[in-house]
């Protein structure tokens, strides 16, 4: 329904009810796949469903993790898709920019992808924030995706800068982990070491008994 009506809001809408009244986990992940393809496909009904408040935002972010893992099966069709999105809701559009750079993608598509982060960031970075530092962790643990150090040039300061620190805080975090797990190695050969002892000297007790 949604691709013979060309993405028209109202068969979104009703297939997303469709989608929630599924009880079986193998229908449901194939319509939402079905979901995925008829939205990259048709991104101006996408757009037009965003934009209504009608319709709930819980649907609406399941639309955006579908399209974006639609992205993958589809690169070919990734620059007529965010071209399409550009006055897509903020929060909405960052959600869609999060799933997709989270899953591998063809080089022609992460190009498209950098670019639209860009303008995201330049756009809406102090107003969402929540969105922002969401999005932002999503880019570090996906340097593969977005390399945010090659943008410097198209970002503001203070987005590159917010950037380093939670790149540092990451840093910091993966070595007190580090840190932790030797330390817990340590006093486990303490421990062992110690055991040896008392049973070598337990031993020795025994024997002059």
């Amino acid at each position: 329904l949604i691709a013979h009506s060309q993405g028209n809001p109202i068969y979104i809408d009703r297939f997303q009810y469709f989608i929630d009244n599924l009880e079986d986990r193998e229908q449901e992940k194939e319509a939402k796949i079905r979901l995925g393809n008829a939205l990259i496909r048709y991104p101006h009904g996408m757009l037009t469903y965003l934009q209504d408040i009608r319709y709930h935002f819980r649907h609406k972010v399941r639309s955006c993790t579908c399209a974006a893992h639609a992205v993958k099966r589809f690169p070919e069709l990734t620059e007529d898709f965010f071209d399409s999105l550009q006055e897509a809701p903020p929060r909405s559009l960052a959600k869609i920019l999060e799933t997709t750079i989270g899953q591998e993608l063809e080089s022609t598509a992460i190009e498209i992808v950098n670019q639209t982060i860009v303008k995201w960031l330049n756009s809406n970075s102090r107003n969402f924030q929540n969105d922002y530092k969401s999005l932002l962790k999503t880019i570090l643990h996906h340097p593969g995706n977005c390399k945010l150090n090659d943008l410097t040039n198209a970002l503001p300061p203070h987005i590159i800068c917010d950037y380093k620190q939670l790149e540092m805080k990451v840093q910091q975090k993966k070595k007190n982990h580090s840190s932790m797990k030797d330390r817990g190695h340590i006093n486990k050969v303490e421990m062992k070491s110690n055991q040896g002892i008392l049973a070598e000297a337990l031993k020795k007790a025994l024997e002059k008994k």
